[in-house]
């Protein structure tokens, strides 16, 4: 399931409507208008984090288990065949690698298998992105042991290495919306800042705004950056009844 790109719209009408309320309520040197760009800071920011990875170690770990269990490298990602009990059969097999004889690696995989060997009951397949395709599901991850193995080493390890570039592409098509309302995001997010854009108009009399992240396609996003949005006005609008409960108290009406 390779990654493709989508888009989607979601009304923030009721946000827009908290965040005119609360900075003509909110008391603060700031302007209304930084006022406004202060709570698109936190409404990106809970969209952001809820959108993979939460680090770059995490998504380089994410994916290189993913791979794993789709297609495992036989002789491992050294290619150091540790798993081979015989010294001379290691050795043997390790020339074979070095000499990308993959069709010899497959003979001594079949008739150690015959025998009941280590991976007795694995597929065997030469190297290919669709093997780790096939059993990705929606959300892009590999649930389970799949079985099979690929003597070439080398190209799974390239396609791993692709595989871990590729993370911070999700949050990092977030970056020009970031920039625009002042927050800071990581170097391995920003690196990946082609899949954004941004449209944003904050006055004292007008807020709008489009963030928009064409990064990659992400299952179930739409109802993350509603989440994201729904909290922000939740808390907004907790602000809103606390500010309006001090005004009606100093007013006299809270007696």
């Amino acid at each position: 399931m390779p990654a493709f790109r989508a888009s989607f719209t979601v009304n923030a009408d009721l946000l827009t409507e908290r965040m005119s309320q609360y900075a003509r309520l909110a008391q603060s040197d700031k302007s209304k208008s930084e006022i406004i760009r202060d709570q698109l800071k936190l409404m990106l920011r809970a969209v952001i984090d809820l959108t993979p990875f939460d680090s770059l170690a995490q998504g380089r770990a994410v994916v290189h288990r993913d791979l794993d269990r789709a297609v495992k490298p036989y002789g491992g990602e050294d290619g150091s065949f540790s798993k081979i009990k015989s010294e001379g059969l290691r050795e043997r097999l390790v020339a074979y690698l070095r000499g990308r004889q993959y069709d010899k690696i497959k003979d001594v995989f079949n008739h150690l298998n015959a025998k009941g060997g280590y991976y007795a009951g694995w597929k065997f397949e030469d190297f290919s992105p669709s093997l780790h395709h096939l059993w990705q599901n929606r959300r892009g991850r590999v649930e389970t042991e799949k079985r099979v193995l690929t003597p070439q080493v080398q190209e799974w390890k390239a396609y791993l290495e692709q595989l871990q570039g590729a993370v911070g592409r999700a949050r990092g098509g977030w970056t020009k919306s970031a920039q625009s309302v002042g927050l800071s995001l990581p170097q391995w997010v920003t690196r990946h800042s082609e899949g954004g854009a941004v449209e944003a108009l904050i006055s004292p009399g007008v807020v709008q705004f489009t963030f928009i992240n064409r990064a990659v396609f992400i299952p179930d996003y739409r109802e993350k950056v509603e989440l994201a949005l729904a909290g922000r006005e939740k808390a907004m609008a907790n602000d809103l009844r606390r500010m309006y409960a001090g005004l009606s108290t100093h007013a006299g009406f809270g007696r």
